[in-house]
């Protein structure tokens, strides 16, 4: 059986303000066709064989997905109790796989904050991926040819080829380095070797729990004890036991890094990472002094900075419009003389930080919370 798992939690922090905690990045719309959540579930639903699709997001967005997704069954969002990163999240989907349909089912991993090109090409590799993983002991995750030294991004060095046919190569993998640093990135790019690593995984759940088994056994312990719950009566005290026992860690250091059986499929559609401004800023036109101008702003002698003036439910109409208006933007963002910046008002917040530093909006935030401003978040 084919099942396909959404990893929906989070509030996008890195995209501050624009996703924050009332409008997270899950409920945006880049692309014109509709929120980044019900886009990844109608992707999850297209894969040939997919049979079941599971949400798993936090208590506080319940409300909102069943909203944007009506055909979704209740039983089918998996809350999380606690956001402690995406090694949590896959093995608590892990074990309500493991539980519903057994081990041998072969599991999609998608996330909320990507946007995808070409999608029966997209389709195609997934079919290729879970068809491999359903027969093979191996872990899958999609690769993107990386196009600049992006240190916010996984690496995955690729090896000799496995299999090859008409749906894609899939390639051995011979590391996986998560977000170097600058030099070390430069250095990925220039050999050719590496692909970004997508956070598009395939695996069947079996292979899934011996990994965790060898490199993280309290993940895989925690899985199937909730396998092994019958009364649904105590469904939700022993998912808040389990979690409180698990550390928060994704599933690029707790695994990834550390197995052997690590596989690829280098992506035949075009694939973006939408989780940082910098990120929508690869998808938006620039102006003649190279900014990103979105929503009511004027700029004069300033150059390479992302100008964000509007409201989160603006961003779907603006994205790839320079200097486009937002409607409700009443104030204007004028620049004059400044350069390498990110400028973004949005719902009463204002966020002013270099371009280099948007991988650290999550630091900014922290602080926020360690002053009592939570209600800016």
């Amino acid at each position: 059986m084919r099942v396909a798992v959404v990893m929906a939690g989070g509030m996008g922090e890195r995209l501050w303000p624009l996703s924050h905690f009332y409008f997270p990045k899950q409920f945006l719309s880049f692309s014109g066709r509709g929120p980044m959540l019900s886009e990844a579930v109608e992707r999850a639903r297209s894969i040939p064989g997919v049979q079941r699709v599971y949400v798993v997001a936090g208590s506080d967005l319940k409300d909102g997905i069943q909203s944007l997704l009506p055909s979704l069954p209740e039983k089918d969002i998996l809350i999380e109790p606690a956001g402690r990163s995406t090694a949590p999240c896959l093995a608590f989907a892990a074990g309500v796989v493991l539980k519903r349909h057994g081990p041998d089912t072969t599991m999609a991993v998608l996330t909320t904050d990507c946007l995808i090109d070409r999608p029966e090409a997209f389709d195609r590799n997934a079919d290729l991926a879970l068809d491999y993983v359903r027969t093979h002991d191996v872990l899958m995750a999609f690769g993107a040819l990386p196009h600049c030294p992006d240190t916010g991004f996984g690496y995955i060095e690729i090896g000799p080829v496995r299999q090859n046919d008409a749906r894609g190569k899939v390639h051995h993998v011979l590391s996986f380095r998560e977000k170097p640093d600058q030099e070390t990135a430069c250095g990925y790019l220039e050999s050719g070797r590496f692909h970004w690593n997508t956070g598009l995984f395939f695996w069947r759940c079996s292979t899934l729990l011996a990994a965790f088994d060898r490199h993280a056994p309290e993940f895989s312990a925690g899985a199937r004890r909730l396998a092994r719950i019958e009364d649904p009566t105590r469904w939700e005290d022993a998912v808040q036991q389990v979690f409180d026992g698990w550390p928060q860690i994704s599933i690029d250091y707790a695994l990834l890094e550390k197995v052997d059986n690590l596989c690829a499929i280098p992506a035949e559609f075009a694939w973006g990472d939408m989780g940082t401004w910098e990120a929508l800023a690869r998808h938006s036109s620039p102006d003649a002094e190279d900014n990103i101008r979105i929503g009511n702003t004027i700029s004069i002698d300033s150059r390479r900075c992302i100008i964000y003036n509007g409201e989160s439910s603006d961003i779907a109409e603006q994205v790839g419009k320079t200097g486009a208006r937002c409607d409700g933007s009443d104030p204007v963002i004028a620049l004059l003389g400044l350069e390498d910046l990110v400028v973004a008002l949005c719902d009463s917040s204002l966020l002013i930080c270099k371009r280099d530093r948007v991988q650290d909006v999550k630091e900014l935030l922290a602080k926020m919370r360690e002053e009592g401003k939570e209600e800016f978040l």
